[in-house]
């Protein structure tokens, strides 16, 4: 896994959702434990396409798609590989 990647989306939950901090956060958060909206998980999806220069698809732009945060990673990885 690349860290680069999940440190990254670590932060960007971080600046979307300020009440939690970098401790609160493990690659097996999931988004529902963190209390994140779906207004707020777009707004991450939104930073991190911005950062990894990516575009995510329409069936992958829910919470729900991912079990946790990474699984998020894992898709953004994949995404990244396959350009």
């Amino acid at each position: 896994m690349n860290n680069k990647i999940s440190d990254y989306v670590i932060k960007s939950i971080v600046k979307v959702k300020a009440e939690l901090s970098l401790a609160d956060i493990s690659l097996m958060s999931s988004f529902e434990e963190m209390g994140i909206d779906s207004i707020e998980f777009v707004k991450i999806l939104l930073d991190l396409e911005e950062e990894f220069d990516i575009e995510f698809e329409e069936e992958y732009m829910l919470s729900t798609t991912y079990n946790n945060v990474e699984g998020l990673v894992q898709y953004i990885e994949s995404v990244i590989e396959n350009e």
